[in-house]
């Protein structure tokens, strides 16, 4: 099944090499919370460190054994930026990544307004260990490592949970996928199943 859809956003990477790849995941929910996914969407990052426009043809990825009406009534993208190929990091740099004016579209879309200058939004470091939470991937709740308050925060941006003077959080509210934990200001990508 060949989705018709596009999804648009602002890009800010860091921590790589301009002309390397990236590869977005995506899943595809409706609002029985059927979910259709994970196929690769690959685009290059033109300069890093500089908002990059970036609009991506789903009709390219395969929801294979779906019908189109099925994806008439999708309420919900989920994605995940993911670097493909080995890279060596960028003057000690962490790879990085932010994003901005995420929407969905029926064509093409051009970018209607510049980025923010200011660092706003999602802003979100790889790292191979957490220094807030465990387990990571999550399934039902995470422990975090000192009693904190703080929030889970969705692709979108939009707060989904908030906590409070805890050493654990209930997920069990959340759909799997991929979220982001603040906690003061420190952010980490949070997968949850």
């Amino acid at each position: 099944m060949k989705s018709s859809l596009w999804l648009n956003f602002w890009i800010k990477v860091d921590g790589i090499a301009a002309g390397d790849t990236l590869v977005c995941k995506f899943e595809l929910n409706n609002a029985n919370g059927d979910k259709f996914g994970w196929p690769d969407a690959m685009f290059k990052i033109n300069e890093v460190n500089t908002w990059q426009w970036v609009s991506l043809d789903l009709s390219q990825l395969d929801f294979s054994g779906n019908t189109a009406a099925s994806l008439d009534g999708i309420t919900l993208v989920k994605f995940s930026p993911q670097v493909i190929k080995k890279y060596a990091p960028v003057a000690d740099k962490s790879f990085t990544y932010a994003f901005q004016d995420i929407t969905v579209s029926n064509g093409q879309a051009n970018a209607t307004a510049e980025p923010c200058k200011n660092n706003v939004g999602i802003v979100a470091t790889k790292s191979t260990r957490s220094n807030l939470f465990y387990p990571n991937p999550a399934q039902g709740f995470i422990n975090l490592k000192k009693v904190a308050s703080g929030q889970i925060i969705d692709l979108s941006g939009k707060v989904v949970l908030r906590f409070a003077n805890t050493s654990r959080v209930d997920l069990s509210n959340l759909r799997s996928g991929l979220y982001f934990i603040k906690v003061d200001n420190q952010i980490e990508k949070l997968m949850v199943k």
